[in-house]
């Protein structure tokens, strides 16, 4: 290079902090165990954790319910609560789309309004997966890209996605799992992912 050359301009990072981190991880789970039902190495993974007791918070108490539930659960069961609750013939019994939430029917305005923030926000779905980006599993990945990248916008594009997509329809998303006939496992998950939730909703708000 030319020592009267111009330097060059370096994109500002962030460096995600351990809680940040965590959060990503936190996200990465519930995506994974809503987009399809968990695998044996997944349960055993959560039912390790079945003799230990809460630690006296809303979220190490949801997580102690739900490392019990795995222990006595299957996974060829638990697979098919999945596809039941979520993917039945016809219109499944819990809809686990933002858009329902929203407007009261499948793949409205807000679908086409997410993939626009979506683009913006230089984040895509991947070939591989069917599910539209407003599906609860979907949101959740995209959240977790977020938290663990070191992109110096992340930190403002999580609140906005977390506040235009996810704050208005996780809680009934949640109440329909709970009333759902058949829901069991799902339930403990379901109650995991309010809580959790309901934490980065006080933390966002906590940034006011």
């Amino acid at each position: 290079m030319s020592a009267n050359a111009a330097p060059i301009a370096l994109r500002p990072v962030r460096t995600p902090g351990e809680e940040d981190l965590a959060r990503a991880r936190w996200y990465a789970f519930l995506a994974r165990v809503f987009s399809d039902g968990p695998d044996a190495a997944l349960l055993a993974r959560v039912a390790a954790d079945a003799n230990v007791d809460g630690d006296g918070t809303p979220l190490g108490d949801a997580w102690a319910a739900l490392a019990r539930a795995s222990a006595s659960a299957r996974a060829d069961a638990v697979a098919a609560e999945h596809d039941r609750l979520f993917t039945g013939v016809g219109r499944a019994p819990v809809a686990a789309y933002a858009s329902w939430y929203l407007t009261g029917f499948l793949h409205e305005r807000p679908l086409a309004d997410l993939r626009e923030w979506l683009a913006r926000a230089g984040l895509a779905r991947r070939d591989e997966v069917s599910r539209t980006e407003d599906h609860i599993a979907s949101l959740c990945e995209a959240m977790a890209e977020l938290a663990a990248s070191d992109d110096p916008q992340a930190p403002s594009l999580q609140r906005e996605l977390f506040e235009r997509f996810l704050a208005p329809c996780y809680p009934r998303f949640v109440q329909a799992v709970d009333a759902a006939e058949g829901a069991d496992w799902y339930r403990h998950a379901a109650a995991l992912l309010h809580t959790f939730l309901d934490v980065e909703r006080q933390a966002f708000d906590f940034e006011d």
